[in-house]
């Protein structure tokens, strides 16, 4: 009797709960947040603040079409631990024609601006287009930024720019080399490392699907074709070459049994060392990985 009255105690209340849910608002989940597709993941290269603290200042227009200004209206001055990233919409960017989207109308690329390394308390410093590196695509014509990065040791500043400024750069820049401060590879640094742990500088790991980069500061790695690879190097953080132009070259040691990528592997190294010969990178040859 007692288990009878328990279960119909228990019928009713569902019952009830049923239908005191009928009128309320059942709360939807939110969606994602947007995230726009790259197909080099750029935000991995970027550099963390010293501190997690806005910093009070901006972009500013420049002084004419070619510059843009970066205002510092904090007490103290910043000490950049990273370039100046500018997010641009680039309708007309020199994309690769047989990349993933690349039937795409428009782009979205960064441009990263070498810029000086402390800026003084309340002070506008101009800073070149030209001096911009892009990354992953050169913006090409009509390219209007609407998104920035600031970095320092005191803290960060990043935001977005309604109707922001058109870039404004010399055909003759395109992105065609490292970054100039990047020294000659400086041999007495790294002759004397013998585990691949202690390797401070990039690393290549050439596979049969491509190569394999991984680098300080990019938080995973990423593997990149032939094609892609001179963009993929020259995007890296300046701090991941402590070396100099000098990057671990190996082979993936894992082969099929048959061998039967050896000839893609052959052709992915000779690709590779082509394409550091003419950025003028050392590669320093590694045992396979």
């Amino acid at each position: 009797m007692n288990v009878r009255f328990f279960l119909a105690a228990l019928l009713l209340g569902v019952v009830s709960g049923t239908s005191a849910c009928d009128d309320s608002e059942i709360a939807l989940p939110k969606p994602p947040p947007h995230r726009i597709f790259r197909e080099t993941d750029v935000e991995d290269a970027w550099i963390n603040p010293g501190r997690n603290v806005f910093l009070n200042g901006g972009l500013v227009p420049g002084t004419d079409a070619t510059t843009f200004g970066v205002m510092n209206r904090d007490t103290f001055a910043w000490s950049l631990s990273d370039d100046i990233w500018l997010h641009v919409h680039a309708p007309n960017a020199s994309v690769r024609r047989e990349g993933i989207g690349s039937r795409r109308e428009t782009w979205y690329v960064y441009l990263r601006c070498a810029a000086p390394r402390s800026i003084p308390s309340d002070t506008i410093v101009q800073i070149s287009f030209d001096a911009c590196r892009p990354a992953p695509y050169e913006a090409g014509p009509g390219a209007e930024i609407f998104g920035y990065r600031i970095v320092a040791e005191q803290g960060f500043q990043q935001g977005g720019i309604e109707g922001g400024p058109f870039v404004h750069r010399s055909a003759e820049q395109a992105l065609k080399s490292l970054d100039a401060r990047i020294g000659q590879a400086n041999i007495r640094l790294y002759r004397s490392i013998r585990d691949e742990k202690d390797w401070k500088n990039p690393k290549l790991v050439i596979r049969r699907e491509g190569i394999e980069v991984i680098a300080s500061g990019v938080s995973a790695p990423r593997i990149v074709s032939p094609a892609d690879l001179k963009q993929a190097l020259i995007a890296l953080p300046l701090n991941g070459w402590p070396y100099g132009r000098v990057v671990a070259v190996s082979e993936i040691g894992i082969r099929e049994p048959d061998r039967s990528d050896d000839k893609a592997i052959a052709d992915n190294l000779q690709a590779t060392l082509a394409i550091l010969k003419g950025l003028n990178v050392t590669a320093d040859r590694w045992p396979s990985a």
